[in-house]
This record gives structure tokens, C-alpha cells and sequence, in this order.
């Protein structure tokens, strides 16, 4: 039974689960868990949060938060959290208000969880089969690294959070990592190669020791100096004040790459680098190439505090010449920057072959800074602070919606032959909707469901390549009318020979 007294908790009692035990069956921990009967409203979200984030996001987080309250799931404190410094505000603030409002008793939940896991670890069959998995994969999402403070330290536990369920686990884990480090330690003394069976030269480039996570002293250095990017707390400052510079830049960098796109003139085969590669090829491959390098520099921890600064969008301090580092930034390989760049490719090619480099460049760059901007700007008007955002996506969907809109009437078939002849092919208008729906649908419910895309960025992708599509059409008459003068004029003086 808690120990907890329960405070003006008779109503809440009825519908709030607050045991292990009471866990539905089909309990997500990405989703949480109902911790009253409505949401919070945006006055309380601002009384529990400080206003660094919307009702929707707070409703969201509590959620999650309570979830793992119940479940036992709070990680330990001591383990590196992948959130940002805001983020890790949020939910310590939410976490608090919580314990303050639907007191639990966190430690017997936790320990009843531990149980179950040493179980696992020891052969046994859970009490309760689909409840507990946690080996289970798959799961991509974002976590919660959150835990809370016991009132006295564990006995011999050098934490100041004392010990947790989970130090059972720890505890038979740690001797059995202790048994095969005797074992190992003994086998280097006699010189035995279980693996090849030959010996293997040792040298200080292969020995390496290996640590836990956030032990290395050089990474945590980078970490500590990358985080210093940001002040304590989102500063004190009005949506214009926060929009401005970077409104300024945008529209800066879209005024430059049209007036390039306006006095580009393609160089003569000879003239170019590579005159045997393609232009489009070229145009299309050295933009895959700077998103890998910015990719691979996120790997190199002496860059992080850079790109902190100039290849991420915050919203809780936006930095302008961020709107155009962020369209070339990517974290994760498989997940994010892959799939964007196989559209950037496919999609990309065939774009250039129909309006040339100049324009090319114009849209993907133009359409891109838009993308970010619109994406800063959705956030900071719903003062939802604790976000970061970056990718290539909403200039990729630019440059999918540019190729559909200068033909929106034109029948699109897939590889060219899905659908085959005999079938219709799906109008390109209809497939522009298509893509736009489920961002469109994400951005209008109503329903608070945990943010995986930046579904804003995606929709400014949209929009300002179906303006890039616009302008195109209306300058590529213009041009060609100009340069159909220009040469009927210079046939007429040789002509002449004036």
C-alpha cells in the first residue's frame, strides 16, 4: 500500500491507475497513461511549465510521464540523457507537479517491475505475459529520461538518488560481467585465442578499454561545451523579436538565389569541371555530398558545439543562419537522411532536366529556407520551446511539389510503367494531395499524439514549391520569348552585316 497520503484524491481514485499491478494489458509506454479526466488547459500548462511549451505538448508529456511512474520505468538519473537541456526542464517540472497531484508509491512499482525483469534474466516465465518486454525492439521514438529522488540513500549506494528496483538486476548482471572478466584476465595471462585459435598482436591501438556510456572524459568535455550553446532558460522575448532576424535571412537567401537563378547562363561543355557527367548529375550529387559531410560531422564531437549553433533550429533561441544550416543537417543515417536523399535523387533528376541548373538551385535553397522558417515560426507562436528541428525534408518536398505543379494536370506513372499504358495514371495534382495529407491531417487534430516529424516544415516544403512551380511557369515564357528576340535580332545583323 502507498505511503503516500491521498489528499483530496476520492474522486480521482475511481478512474486514475496508480499500481503495477492495475496496468492494462495493452499498456504503451510511448503513450502513457489517462492522469484525469481532461487535459490541462493552457493556463495550467503556463503554471506547471513556464510557458515553454503548448497544452497540447504538456497534456502529451504528463501522459508519458505518469505512464512511467506506474509502470516503473523512470530511467535512473545517473544513465546519459539524449535530451536537450529544455527538454530535461520540461519533464522534471512536469514529473514534479505530478508527485505534488496523484501521489504514488514510485518504489513498489519499480521494484515489482525489477522482479519481473530478474525473472527474465533468470529463466523464469513473467507473472503476466504481455505487460513486460524488454527486449522487445523496434521502437524509434523519443524517450524520457527522467527518475526521482528517494528520501534515503540506499545502504552502500554511492548515488545521492539511492538505490532503485533496478539495482536487483544490476546486481546479477555485474556478477556475471565480474565472472567473465576473471575468466577473460586469466585467459590473456596464458595467451589462448578462443576465436581464431592464433595469437593476436596487441598494440595500444587495439586495446582499447572499454567504459559506460558518458564515461569518456573527452566526449563528455564536447557534450558539457555543445550544451553552453544554450542559455539556462528560453530568454524573455516577444514572436517578433524571435522571428525577425531569421525572417530577415530567409528572405535575404531567397532573394539572392532567384537574382543567381536570374543571371545564371549554363557554361559551354568544354568550360565545365566535369563536362562528361551529366549536369543534373553533378547539381544533384554535390547536394547528397554536403548532407553526408554535415551528417558525418555530427559523428565528430569537436563540431557539436558548431552545429548546435548554425545546423539546428531552436525555437527557444532561434539563430538565424540556422534557416539555412538545418536543410542540410541529419543525425540519424537510416531513419532520416537516406530516405530524403533517394527523393532528392529520383525526384531531383528530373526536376533539373526540366528547368535547369540556375532555377534548380533557386527552388531547392529558396523553398528549403521557407520550409525552416515556417517551422520556427508554427512553433514560436505556440510557444512550444523544447523542440529542435532539422533535415532536408521540407526543401525535398519542395522539389517534389515544383516538378508535380508545373504539370498538375500530367498523368504520373511510377518507374515508368506503374500503372501500366492501358491503365490511367494518377494526375499529378492527386498525388500532390496525397503527400500533403498526412501532414495536413497531423497539424489539424485534435488528438495529442507524440511529434516524430515536423509536419510544418513539410508543409512549407509543399507550399513554397507550388509557388516556385508558379513563378517558373510565368519567367520561363518570359525568357523565352527574350531570348527568341534576342536571337532573331542577331540573325537579322549578320544578315545585314551592320
Amino acid at each position: 500500500m502507498s505511503s503516500y497520503p491521498e489528499r483530496g484524491c476520492e474522486k480521482a481514485r475511481a478512474y486514475i491507475i496508480r499500481r503495477y499491478d492495475d496496468l492494462p494489458e495493452d499498456y504503451d509506454d510511448q503513450t502513457g497513461l489517462k492522469y484525469r479526466d481532461e487535459p490541462v488547459t493552457k493556463e495550467e500548462s503556463y503554471d506547471i511549465f513556464g510557458g515553454i511549451i503548448d497544452a497540447r505538448a504538456a497534456d502529451r508529456i504528463l501522459r508519458v510521464l505518469h505512464g512511467r511512474r506506474v509502470a516503473g520505468t523512470l530511467p535512473d538519473p545517473d544513465e546519459p540523457s539524449g535530451l536537450a537541456y529544455w527538454e530535461r526542464v520540461a519533464h522534471a517540472k512536469g514529473l514534479d507537479w505530478l508527485r505534488k497531484t496523484i501521489p504514488l508509491d514510485e518504489d513498489f512499482n519499480a521494484v515489482t517491475r525489477a522482479e519481473l525483469e530478474l525473472a527474465e534474466l533468470e529463466g523464469k516465465k513473467p507473472p503476466r505475459k504481455g505487460l513486460y518486454s524488454p527486449n522487445a525492439a523496434g521502437y524509434t521514438g523519443p524517450s524520457i529520461n527522467i527518475w526521482r529522488t528517494n528520501d534515503k540513500p540506499g545502504k552502500g549506494s554511492k548515488s545521492v538518488y539511492g538505490e532503485s528496483g533496478l539495482d536487483y538486476i544490476r546486481k546479477v548482471e555485474q556478477e556475471r560481467l565480474d565472472a567473465l572478466e576473471e575468466k577473460a584476465k586469466k585467459d590473456e595471462a596464458k595467451g589462448v585465442e578462443y576465436k581464431t585459435g592464433t595469437l593476436e598482436s596487441v598494440n595500444t591501438r587495439t586495446r582499447v578499454e572499454l567504459r559506460r556510456p558518458g564515461e569518456n572524459s573527452r566526449l563528455k568535455y564536447y557534450l558539457e561545451r555543445a550544451e553552453k550553446v544554450l542559455p539556462d532558460a528560453p530568454p524573455d522575448m516577444t514572436v517578433f523579436e524571435r522571428l525577425f532576424p531569421s525572417g530577415l535571412v530567409v528572405l535575404l537567401t531567397i532573394g539572392g538565389v532567384c537574382t543567381y537563378a536570374y543571371f545564371y547562363t549554363p557554361p559551354a561543355r568544354a568550360d565545365r569541371l566535369f563536362p562528361d557527367i551529366p549536369p543534373a548529375f553533378a547539381t544533384v550529387t554535390s547536394i547528397i555530398l554536403l548532407n553526408l559531410a554535415v551528417y558525418a560531422l555530427w559523428h565528430h564531437p569537436p563540431a557539436f558545439v558548431y552545429l548546435n549553433k548554425y545546423f539546428l533550429a531552436v525555437p527557444g533561441y532561434p539563430r538565424a543562419l540556422s534557416m539555412i544550416g538545418c536543410m542540410f543537417s541529419h543525425q540519424e543515417f537510416f531513419g532520416h537522411l537516406l530516405p530524403n536523399m533517394f527523393f532528392l535523387y529520383f525526384v531531383g533528376h528530373r526536376l533539373h532536366d526540366e528547368i535547369g541548373r540556375g532555377d534548380f538551385i533557386a527552388a531547392y535553397i529558396g523553398v528549403g529556407a521557407l520550409a525552416s522558417f515556417v517551422s520556427l515560426a508554427a512553433w514560436v507562436v505556440r510557444r512550444t520551446f523544447v523542440v529542435s528541428t532539422l533535415g532536408a525534408s521540407g526543401a525535398i518536398y519542395g522539389v517534389i511539389s515544383t516538378y508535380l505543379w508545373l504539370d498538375p494536370t500530367a498523368q504520373v506513372r511510377f518507374f515508368g510503367s506503374i500503372p501500366p499504358d492501358s491503365v490511367p495514371g494518377i494526375p499529378a495534382w492527386v498525388l500532390l494531395l496525397m503527400l500533403m495529407g498526412p501532414d495536413l491531417l497531423a497539424v489539424t487534430s485534435k488528438r495529442s499524439l507524440p511529434v516524430k516529424m515536423d509536419h510544418w516544415a513539410h508543409l512549407g516544403g509543399f507550399g513554397g514549391g507550388i509557388l516556385a512551380a508558379e513563378i517558373l511557369k510565368r519567367t520561363r515564357e518570359k525568357r523565352r520569348m527574350t531570348m527568341m528576340e534576342r536571337r532573331n535580332k542577331a540573325m537579322m545583323t549578320r544578315q545585314t552585316g551592320v
